[in-house]
């Protein structure tokens, strides 16, 4: 995994996106447009988690000629370049997807797209270290692209939900990255927060004499261990749209394996005096 580090504000909101699937006829265009202009914003920084490009190639068995429009992996990545150069000093890593990784043997895209950009880049998994002006840790975070789904096989929704809180919860948990405050995660194209509980526990404690009933205390955010109950973690949704548009002839693989629609769109962290105090969802 890539560990970066940067001297960050005490104040500043992340934007945390990725599963952009630049180079596929269904690729949100609009809302990938609109992420950049957010990270335009004064105070705003992006992390980039993979997936950028399809890249999908004929020897790919979810290969379509049809869902492809711009021909080649090459042609994307210029593309993408072109649209991330005037943020790039916003940008605090490009990682890459699974998409690219079937590519990484002829070329790493997310290593180019970084090189072109000088930009960190950030593997497959990367830990964010945000420093203050002595360089001293506010906070880590965690970012994967990630792998495998989701369940959804709860027949109330409300259950649904809950089981695919818990199961990126216990995924992302399940890494031992104990130290990080936020914890995330790309890949299943679903667009979800797990907020922290602790301030929703009640602990009983007493002076030797009576006994007193409390709520717990949010953990500090620069320790080696911070409680799975006072992080956050999410799941940062896609920029692909599950369905081709009527009359465009194309079929994409999402259709023929009668995914659900995605919710398109990115996550923000909010860090306030140099603690992170918010995770939400934006929808483009």
């Amino acid at each position: 995994m890539e560990l970066i580090s940067k001297v960050m504000p005490d104040d500043y909101t992340l934007v945390d996106t990725g599963d952009w699937h630049l180079g596929n006829v269904n690729a949100h265009i609009g809302g990938i447009k609109e992420a950049i202009q957010r990270i335009k914003e004064p105070g705003v920084y992006a992390i980039l988690k993979g997936d950028l490009l399809d890249s999908i190639l004929p020897n790919d068995k979810r290969y379509a000629h049809c869902a492809v429009n711009i021909p080649t992996p090459m042609q994307s990545l210029d593309l993408l370049t072109d649209l991330l150069m005037p943020v790039k000093d916003k940008i605090l890593g490009v990682m890459l997807g699974n998409h690219e990784y079937h590519l990484i043997n002829t070329l790493n895209t997310a290593w180019e797209l970084a090189r072109r950009l000088d930009a960190p880049y950030g593997g497959y998994v990367c830990k964010f270290i945000a420093l203050d002006p002595r360089h001293r840790v506010r906070h880590k975070m965690f970012f994967t692209h990630g792998n495998g789904n989701l369940p959804t096989g709860a027949k109330d929704v409300i259950q649904r939900i809950a089981n695919q809180q818990a199961a990126l919860k216990r995924k992302l948990e399940g890494t031992g990255h104990t130290d990080c405050i936020y914890m995330s995660m790309g890949h299943s194209h679903k667009l979800m927060v797990v907020n922290p509980t602790i301030n929703d526990e009640v602990m009983m404690t007493d002076n030797g004499k009576k006994l007193k009933q409390e709520y717990r205390v949010t953990s500090k955010q620069n320790v080696p261990y911070i409680p799975a109950e006072s992080r956050w973690f999410g799941c940062s949704g896609s920029m692909l749209k599950t369905n081709t548009a009527p009359g465009v002839g194309a079929v994409s693989y999402s259709e023929v394996f009668m995914y659900g629609p995605s919710v398109l769109g990115w996550l923000e962290a909010d860090v306030v005096a140099g603690s992170m105090l918010g995770l939400r969802k934006v929808v483009t």
